[in-house]
């Protein structure tokens, strides 16, 4: 810390002496996490660093939780940046659009070094640190989990793509309602397990087991591609890609003014591929909203092939619409004859204020068994957990 590096060892970032002075808290009693860590990090990129009463405001904003950790703080604080200060020496202003694309490509490589490197030559081999790469991940997700999806750069969506895949998964494997016997898994059948006891006069009990069947959740994914939905539609496209990847018989289509078929482009493996092929594909990408005439057409053309016993129909749209009520109001009639249940995922839902007063989402909810937001991981994830009870 306050002692020059060693021959051979890199010369400490600020990044490299926040991690330190974090793991000094640590060491001292003071609770602090990862996510803490980046947002201190994140603070002194906005103020002078060369003030250390600005410095030691971030970290107290960011660092401490209670009043009564604020002695500690202090006084770790004074030990690490004051009594033997490091060298503090701000970064170069460098154009903004390289500064945006160096950070989309080393996003991921900062966290970690943030969270992993203490300046020891060490800390260096990330691969010695298997489960902290796990944590850093983890943090990070938990960090975007209250994130608007579209306010996230590319780096965080990656991040968030990866906690959907995590979400859907539990969707494939859901325990049914119905029990299949098993030699050695599962709950012991009582009543299974006396009635074969019974046959051979209670001389002998053979243990009989039972498991859950697994059922296959299906779903039929209907995603808004409209001008107003453009900050939301890839994300979607993603999430409908994960599932896919889980839910082989899930069936898909977008929609703006008309309605386009896309499973058979789902099973692309590379998502960006995918996304490719549904904007070449897709009618209507990023302009206006019929989505009467769009669920009119599925209902007349697509729904007796996509539509299956117990099908989950889940919309996913603002509910902003241009075109006739009356269509409208006959198309989700129709589709409700369809569908076993009828979901509607909605990004706006989830905001402050937020009320259903537009024409398509008043026609539209009548005819809903579940409205639900659909803005943030956190929000997808109580949507998952909510497809898994149906």
């Amino acid at each position: 810390m306050a002692e020059p590096p060693a021959a051979g060892a890199r010369t400490r970032t600020l990044p490299d002496h926040v991690v330190a002075f974090a793991r000094r808290l640590r060491e001292a009693g003071l609770p602090v996490s990862p996510a803490e860590v980046i947002d201190l990090c994140r603070a002194l990129e906005l103020i002078d660093i060369a003030r250390h009463d600005e410095v030691r405001a971030a970290a107290r904003a960011t660092l401490v939780r209670a009043r009564d950790q604020l002695p500690v703080f202090e006084a770790v604080f004074d030990a690490y940046w004051l009594h033997h200060p490091p060298s503090l020496q701000p970064p170069a202003p460098a154009d903004p659009g390289q500064h945006a694309a160096a950070a989309a490509a080393a996003g991921g490589d900062r966290e970690r070094e943030l969270l992993l490197d203490d300046g020891s030559p060490e800390a260096d081999d990330e691969s010695a640190h298997p489960r902290d790469a796990e944590l850093v991940t983890a943090s990070a997700i938990d960090v975007l989990a209250h994130r608007d999806i579209g306010s996230l750069d590319e780096h965080e969506l990656q991040l968030a793509r990866s906690r959907v895949r995590e979400l859907v998964r539990g969707l494939a494997n859901r325990p049914g309602h119905r029990h299949r016997r098993h030699a050695r898994r599962g709950d012991v059948d009582l009543r299974h397990s006396l009635r074969r006891a019974q046959r051979h006069g209670f001389e002998t009990i053979e243990i009989v087991r039972r498991e859950r069947r697994i059922t296959r959740l299906r779903l039929l994914l209907l995603c808004d591609i409209s001008g107003s939905m453009a900050r939301y539609s890839t994300f979607f496209l993603a999430f409908v890609h994960a599932l896919r990847e889980e839910l082989p018989a899930l069936e898909a289509a977008v929609f703006a003014t008309r309605l386009t078929p896309v499973t058979e482009l789902l099973h692309r493996g590379d998502p960006l591929r995918s996304l490719v092929g549904l904007q070449n594909a897709a009618r209507g990408w990023g302009g206006g909203t019929d989505i009467g005439r769009a669920l009119g057409e599925f209902n007349e053309r697509f729904a007796q092939r996509m539509v299956r016993t117990r099908t989950v129909v889940v919309i996913l749209s603002d509910g902003w619409d241009r075109g006739d009520p009356a269509a409208m109001r006959n198309a989700m009639a129709g589709l409700r004859r369809w569908a076993d249940t009828l979901v509607w995922l909605n990004p706006l839902l989830g905001h402050d204020g937020y009320q259903p007063l537009c024409r398509g989402m008043r026609t539209a909810l009548p005819y809903l068994d579940h409205f639900l937001p659909a803005h943030d991981l956190a929000s997808l994830a109580a949507v998952a957990a909510r497809l898994r009870g149906l």
